[in-house]
């Protein structure tokens, strides 16, 4: 394969094997692709063969995520004091993928429904058999005169329900195996990580199990029980299962008294007979009502989810408005790009936009986690920030930051207003929390002003990165002019290293919430068809 590095040439490759990293899976969401290869061949390639990841173990055998940090925060501390800059640490979760947090939403979201399922499904069983009984009165009534014993009878509609649950048994472990492998699948290609081989868990048959067969037998147990109670006159007389007081209620009285022909004249006979048999046996009709109520909120619930989802996704993408992102080798000056891009037909507008790491210095003397910190000028055209609470930043703003709703949920101390503390390469910068801001990234990000940033690192008028405008916003345009800027600013000495097509970004992150829509419709389907 042809691969072309950050100073434009061009090298020719054999690819000797393919490989999963699950260590890449969190980075697979932005569309990069990832290979190995040893520091000779990238010296051969241009580039510096020293290392630039540090992957720690710690020597403890127990699994403490505090312990973990600790240990990360040290070695972070005694890497900055060396002169060296981190720019992004990351605490593996114990025993957990580097997306577990993906794996766990889904379990969350499948098992709760699951549950619901299995609700609804137990309700069903009572209604079915309800009406089974309700229908085999007289057989009850001439079963117990040719003297069948009560126990006899609950055995026979037990064995019955028994069969039944075999037979779903039978149909469902082959279907929800087959749907379990390809969602599994689905999650895998997400994750980085594919399936070897077809396997039936002993656990999930087991449980399989015990829904087909204990909970039916469970749920059909008080219905069983109270229809074979009834006496042979009581069945002879059609009045057995669930015999009812009809007459005795306030609803009763107005259905059949004198109330009842005010009713007739608006409602007319055959309406108030229907409810008459609506409400003769008050017990099947609540636990029927409760079932539908059950299984609409369920619905309802889901449905909702889905349109929230679907509109934090749509304000996710849309909080870039950038259609290609520049990643220079090193730190240009921003008016030397903007010139070199103003020449590029296509492109409408060229911004520099500064990035660095960071850590909160907290005020019991600990550090925060990584901090990603975006510096854009104040009148951004690329980003479209969706403030929740304080303001964005303005032109007059020193060291204001604006922080993600993220970063609240590892520092939920941090307040509007107050002064803030971040470790930059190696210095501790005093920062004003002038506002908060929704979506965007998944990890903590946090947003500053430019030409601040830019004094405190000491790269006055340059930046590494440049968000492009274009006036094709389409995924194919995007794909083209990503071809033409990086010719254009290589062209023109401007060592490229990455430049990324924002729409394929959009789409990777799109995939991830996909998989959830998908699983969202089909078990709203089945909460419909079950309900």
């Amino acid at each position: 394969m042809t691969i072309k590095t950050p100073d434009g040439r061009e090298r020719r490759v054999k690819v000797v094997g393919l490989s999963h990293d699950l260590q890449a899976s969190l980075f697979i969401l932005g569309g990069i692709g990832y290979g190995h290869m040893n520091s000779a061949m990238l010296e051969w390639l241009g580039e510096d063969g020293d290392f630039n990841e540090l992957h720690v173990r710690v020597s403890q055998e127990a699994i403490d995520r505090g312990l973990f940090k600790t240990v990360v925060d040290d070695a972070q501390d005694k890497i900055e004091r060396s002169g060296r800059t981190v720019l992004f640490t990351m605490v593996q979760a114990p025993g957990a993928l580097p997306a577990h947090f993906i794996v766990d939403a889904l379990l969350a979201v499948l098992g709760s429904v699951g549950v619901l399922a299995l609700i609804l499904g137990g309700f069903l069983v009572v209604n079915t058999i309800s009406a089974i009984l309700m229908q085999q009165v007289q057989q009850i009534g001439i079963m117990k005169s040719f003297g069948a014993c009560r126990h006899q009878l609950v055995g026979m509609y037990l064995l019955m329900v028994f069969l039944y649950g075999m037979l779903a048994f039978i149909v469902a472990v082959p279907l929800a195996s087959v749907g379990a492998y390809f969602i599994t699948m689905s999650i895998g290609a997400l994750l980085n990580f594919d399936l070897t081989r077809f396997t039936l868990n002993p656990v999930a048959l087991v449980v399989q199990g015990v829904v087909a067969l204990v909970v039916p037998l469970g749920a059909s147990l008080v219905p069983v029980l109270s229809g074979t109670r009834i006496t042979v006159h009581e069945a002879i007389m059609m009045q057995g299962v669930a015999q009812g007081r009809f007459g005795t209620g306030v609803v009763d009285r107005l259905l059949t008294g004198r109330m009842s022909q005010h009713f007739v004249q608006f409602l007319g006979r055959p309406t108030i007979i229907s409810l008459r048999n609506t409400i003769r046996r008050k017990s099947r009709l609540v636990l029927t009502l409760f079932t539908l109520t059950l299984a609409g909120a369920a619905f309802m619930t889901i449905a909702s989810v889905q349109a929230s989802l679907r509109s934090t996704l749509d304000g996710w993408l849309g909080y870039y408005r950038y259609d290609v992102a520049v990643q220079l080798a090193r730190p240009y000056r921003v008016v030397e790009v903007q010139r070199v891009l103003a020449g590029v037909p296509g492109v409408v507008a060229a911004e520099g936009m500064g990035y660095v790491t960071a850590r909160r210095a907290r005020p019991d003397g600990t550090d925060g986690g990584a901090l990603s910190v975006y510096a854009s000028p104040a009148e951004t055209e690329v980003i479209n920030p969706t403030i929740v609470d304080g303001r964005w930043l303005v032109p007059d703003d020193d060291n204001a930051i604006v922080l993600s709703t993220m970063v609240l949920r590892d520092e939920p101390d941090i307040g509007l207003g107050d002064a803030i503390v971040l470790k930059i390469e190696g210095r501790d910068v005093p920062w004003v929390v002038v506002g908060f801001a929704q979506g965007g990234s998944p990890m903590p990000t946090a947003f500053v002003s430019y030409d601040w940033l830019a004094r405190v690192v000491g790269e006055v008028g340059k930046a590494t990165y440049v968000m492009v405008v274009t006036d094709d916003h389409s995924a194919a345009g995007q794909i083209r002019m990503s071809g033409v800027i990086e010719e254009y600013l290589t062209g023109a000495g401007i060592r490229v290293g990455m430049v990324a097509p924002a729409e394929l970004d959009k789409q990777s992150v799109a995939a991830m919430f996909h998989i959830i829509f998908v699983l969202l419709l089909i078990v709203t389907s089945i909460l419909a068809t079950v309900g």
